[in-house]
């Protein structure tokens, strides 16, 4: 949920700017480009929570840990499982 949140904030900060901050001058391109990239934050977003799409974890030191969620652990944040303090 909070990936959502922070997802759905982002995209608002995009849309934010075009209800209130750019000038009435702005270009169609930069207007379409900013609307192309608060659609492509949001769509990112929702094939990442349904599965459809997995990004390699920057922090895993191996495909196992990468996809351990996945295959149905369900510890919900790193640090090895057991609940205690981080390796790093």
């Amino acid at each position: 949920m909070e990936y959502a949140k922070h997802q759905a904030w982002r995209a608002s900060g995009k849309l934010d700017y075009l209800l209130n901050k750019c000038k009435m001058t702005i270009k169609t391109e930069e207007i379409t480009k900013i609307l192309e990239l608060a659609i492509s934050d949001l769509k990112k977003a929702k094939d990442l929570i349904n599965g459809k799409l997995v990004e390699k974890l920057p922090w895993a030191l191996s495909e196992e840990i990468t996809h351990k969620e996945k295959k149905g652990s369900g510890s919900g944040g790193g640090g090895g499982g057991g609940g205690g303090q981080s390796k790093l």
